[in-house]
């Protein structure tokens, strides 16, 4: 009976847990190869533009949801006509997203920091510049 009561609580505990969070899945079409030995000027400019969408597409949901009290969490889903997937996860504390938009300077720090983390997945070595 004690093993029942321990599930119970730790189910409870868990649906609660997920219950805080919203999640949004965003899905993107390309052709960059996810890693890549070919260290080239066209492949750095075209993940840093794809980058620059996927942090304005971030950011304008987050504006969206600035109030909130949930985590904000994003699956972003990058598909290759050939069959090839990378999901990248990324969430937001919701206690920090208040502070974001205190100024603009930390806006473009929010900005700048999605930018950064999701530039770790695909190289580009072009820095982010508003």
């Amino acid at each position: 009976m004690s093993q029942f009561k321990i599930l119970f609580f730790v189910g409870l505990i868990s649906i609660k847990l997920f219950a805080q969070n919203k999640e949004f899945q965003l899905d993107y079409q390309t052709e960059l190869p996810f890693q890549t030995v070919v260290d080239s000027d066209y492949y750095h400019l075209e993940s840093a533009m794809l980058l620059r969408n996927i942090t304005n597409d971030i950011f304008e949901i987050i504006k969206r949801e600035k109030n909130s009290s949930n985590a904000l969490q994003f699956k972003l889903l990058f598909k290759s006509q050939t069959g090839a997937q990378l999901p990248v996860d990324y969430a937001q504390n919701p206690i920090a997203l208040k502070g974001y938009f205190a100024s603009k300077e930390s806006q473009l720090s929010l900005k700048k920091a999605t930018y950064e983390w999701l530039n770790r997945s695909f190289r580009s070595n072009i820095p982010y510049k508003e």
